[in-house]
């Protein structure tokens, strides 16, 4: 069985470009996260939806 793609590997790759991208703090890291999930779509829609439904 030959390995084609590395998930694990993958998954590093993007936790270092987020880090980066946060400035290399863990202020920085949740601010990025909270930036990144006011922008998504599918987040928005889904709370959205969970706020009709009350």
């Amino acid at each position: 069985m030959t390995k084609n793609y590395d998930c694990v590997e993958y998954q590093r790759t993007i936790r270092e470009k987020f880090w980066i991208e946060a400035g290399c703090t863990i202020e920085g890291l949740k601010k990025l996260f909270d930036e990144k999930s006011k922008n998504n779509e599918i987040l928005n829609r889904l709370i959205e939806r969970q706020e009709k439904a009350k």
